[in-house]
């Protein structure tokens, strides 16, 4: 085989120069200095292998590398840096990086890694000249062939995120490709929970179809020989966010027939089952039933370490008293929730509260006492909010509740609501003395579509929580403009 052509994109001379010395034995080398060099190049020529630094003038590498992808998305890209983010790094792996390195890094590091783009190249043409060369009366040969460049294909595009939604979207339609049907599904455990994500349905199907969807999800988890030994938390709704691929759908029925279900194992454990219906067993050849469990195999790794990644992003937001959502998560949260209010003119609440006299509490009772307070009032408002409203804790002994699509009288019940809660818990001391707890909230409103910021609408809350306390504490106060 020829020797693989490499485009270098470089600024740093010196850099430059021991890069081609390094790999010019090897490899036809092409060379530039900037970034719209580096376009041109590409334009001409369909490399096996880019080089490219991040920060260069006239662009950044990232360019590079989407501009190579578009013309073949074999093409194996590695970049260089002297500094790099996270932002950098995801960006980089959702276009499809190869290797990212940064400087200074030791010969061998760089060395090694052309040599793995190298071979995966290889690797690639390889599998598209078997097909060529196998002649056609050996189907099952050019089948299995089809078979192995079809796993390259997929194993690439799922190393490229580490995104739980966007593997399973991936995973459910290849079936759907490969099984040439319009709609699949995936029921996936993450810690003691059972999710469901549909690809090719509709967000707005019926309570009725959304009740089949998880009864049948059900029954296909319950087949699994390890559902004696576990238990499980199972839906009651697909989430609007669970549909996968929900946009310009026109299926909103599902018709399970003939059902072909497919585990995902992990550690010697079910971790998730596809599964999808066909007309009939016959609908579905041997070879591309081999291949689904192949991609079910491969893809374990992946959803585990996706849902891992999720649940470290999540801890990363959680104040780790109370284990409601952090004050940073919920600067982010608002900012989003504020933006939608003003797109969508849906009303949008905030509840700010406290406790009455918690110096006293943790004065008269201990800290201890007093933390434990804490964890109840969270634990509280986990469990007495909607999935849609977002309880934080928003510093010290203070609580702050969202509330999408919510308009004042209705912000009020949930807040009376919420205060009366609270009051009713029984607490105890040290020596099992029982003793309440009451809470000051303030309360409002916005419905755009005016400009109003973070900063503004925390203060209307606090204004109102301010008056709740001089007014005797144990009450809401709505912010009156």
């Amino acid at each position: 085989m020829n020797k693989h052509h490499i485009l270098i994109a470089e600024d740093e001379g010196d850099i430059m120069e021991f890069l081609v010395d390094l790999l010019e034995d090897d490899y036809n080398i092409t060379s530039v200095e900037d970034v719209p060099q580096a376009m041109e190049e590409i334009k001409k020529t369909e490399f096996d292998i880019i080089i490219t630094d991040l920060r260069m003038p006239g662009g950044s590498g990232l360019d590079v590398l989407e501009k190579a992808k578009e013309k073949s998305s074999y093409t194996e890209v590695i970049i260089i840096t002297g500094y790099g983010t996270l932002e950098t790094v995801t960006k980089a792996m959702k276009l499809g990086i190869s290797s990212y390195l940064l400087k200074p890094f030791s010969t061998h590091e760089f060395f090694s890694q052309v040599v793995r783009a190298s071979t995966s190249r290889k690797m690639n043409q390889r599998s598209l000249q078997i097909i060529d060369v196998i002649p056609e009366e050996h189907a099952d040969l050019r089948d299995y062939a089809r078979i192995l460049k079809n796993m390259q294909d997929y194993l690439l595009n799922i190393s490229k995120t580490i995104n739980h939604e966007e593997i399973i979207t991936l995973i459910l339609k290849e079936i759907c490709d490969k099984a040439e049907v319009d709609d699949s599904y995936l029921i996936i455990k993450n810690d003691n929970k059972l999710n469901v994500f549909t690809y090719g349905v509709s967000q707005t199907i019926s309570e009725h179809e959304n009740k089949k969807i998880i009864d049948k999800a059900t029954e296909i988890w319950q087949e699994q020989p390890h559902f004696e030994k576990e238990q499980f938390v199972f839906p009651t709704q697909i989430t609007p966010e669970n549909h996968l691929q929900s946009k310009k759908v026109s299926l909103k029925e599902s018709k399970f027939n003939f059902m072909i279900s497919i585990p995902i194992m992990l550690r010697g454990q079910v971790f998730g089952v596809l599964f999808f219906s066909l007309e009939s067993f016959h609908d579905l050849s041997e070879t591309t039933s081999q291949y689904f469990h192949l991609i079910s195999k491969m893809s374990s790794s992946s959803l585990d370490n996706a849902f891992y990644h999720l649940k470290t992003k999540k801890l990363a937001h959680l104040d780790g008293l109370t284990g409601l959502n952090n004050h940073q998560a919920f600067q982010t949260k608002i900012t989003q929730c504020i933006k939608s209010t003003q797109e969508e003119k849906s009303p949008l609440s905030l509840i700010l509260f406290d406790i009455d006299n918690f110096k006293k509490i943790n004065d008269t009772y201990g800290h201890q006492i007093g933390d434990d307070v804490l964890k109840r009032i969270g634990k509280i408002l986990r469990e007495d909010t909607r999935i849609v409203d977002f309880p934080a804790r928003y510093g010290g002994e203070e609580f702050i509740i969202i509330l999408p699509e919510t308009n004042i009288k209705q912000g009020h019940r949930v807040s009376e609501r919420v205060r009366e809660l609270i009051e009713g818990q029984k607490f105890k001391d040290t020596k099992g003395t029982l003793f309440n707890v009451t809470v000051s909230l303030g309360l409002t409103s916005y419905e755009g579509p005016e400009l109003i910021s973070n900063k503004d609408i925390i203060n209307q809350a606090d204004q109102a929580l301010y008056e709740a306390k001089r007014k005797g504490k144990n009450q809401t106060i709505i912010f009156k403009g």
